[in-house]
């Protein structure tokens, strides 16, 4: 599926939801197919936007960032079960996306989301925005994610994202290496992880 960058920025900005979430798996699965690279069906109008992999200017990336960042941050934006599992596996390239740019990760759209004042210490969200604040907890977030906390909520979207967590080749940050230690400690609650999952496929 061709990804036109003006396209989706259309879809956020006119919240049309549907078209807008589509294009996102969209431009996730093509970074998926390419590597980590924009691909041949990645476009753009704008004549100073490069959409050659080696050259890509980092202008098309920060909107493309700024967009995700809008489609997040909209209340109306809902992801199903079925929707988080499908842009799940695809995390790293939404995290790629954002440490590109001068954003750096997706900490300002978890924060932007809290329920308690702008400036509170303390980060408290609806049960509908649990798998958007799981999707955009990447490994290197400087926002500590309480995966105890996630399973009592939600077994299976804890064990998702711990397994997310542990499976990238590299991480170069200190929170992401906190993050990995950190589930890695957690031998009892990954074999539970496991047991829960074995227990699903059984039923």
């Amino acid at each position: 599926m061709d990804f036109i960058l003006e396209q989706f920025e259309h879809a956020v900005y006119s919240r049309q939801y549907e078209d807008a979430g589509r294009l996102v798996v969209a431009v996730l699965q093509q970074f998926d197919a390419n590597y980590g690279n924009i691909g041949p069906q990645f476009a753009t109008r704008t004549r100073t936007g490069q959409t050659d992999p080696q050259s890509v200017d980092a202008g098309v990336m920060t909107r493309l960032a700024a967009a995700i960042t809008c489609l997040f941050s909209d209340p109306g934006f809902q992801l199903s079960p079925v929707g988080y599992l499908q842009l799940l596996p695809m995390q790293r390239w939404l995290a790629s996306i954002f440490a590109v740019t001068p954003f750096r990760h997706a900490d300002h759209i978890i924060r932007g989301m809290n329920a308690e004042k702008w400036d509170s210490p303390n980060l408290s969200y609806p049960a509908h925005f649990l798998p958007k604040l799981a999707l955009l907890s990447f490994p290197d977030s400087e926002i500590p994610m309480d995966l105890d906390m996630l399973w009592k909520v939600s077994p299976p979207l804890a064990a998702s994202l711990a397994m997310i967590w542990i499976s990238p080749r590299f991480l170069g940050t200190k929170a992401g290496k906190t993050d990995i230690a950190k589930v890695l400690r957690k031998g009892e609650g990954i074999m539970a992880m496991r047991q829960y999952a074995e227990s699903g496929a059984d039923s």
